[in-house]
């Protein structure tokens, strides 16, 4: 999965936003990093 597609996944909603560190990069979650296997499977 692309930044780009992590990015928009964000703006549609299907990711909730995700929080980051003070230089701006995102700290997923283990439930965030699930769920983006799971988008990823559905779309892949």
């Amino acid at each position: 999965m692309t930044e780009d597609e992590v990015r928009y996944d964000e703006k549609i909603g299907l990711l909730p936003p995700v929080k980051r560190k003070a230089n701006g990069h995102r700290v997923f979650s283990e439930d965030d990093k699930k769920r983006l296997l799971l988008i990823d499977r559905r779309v892949g």
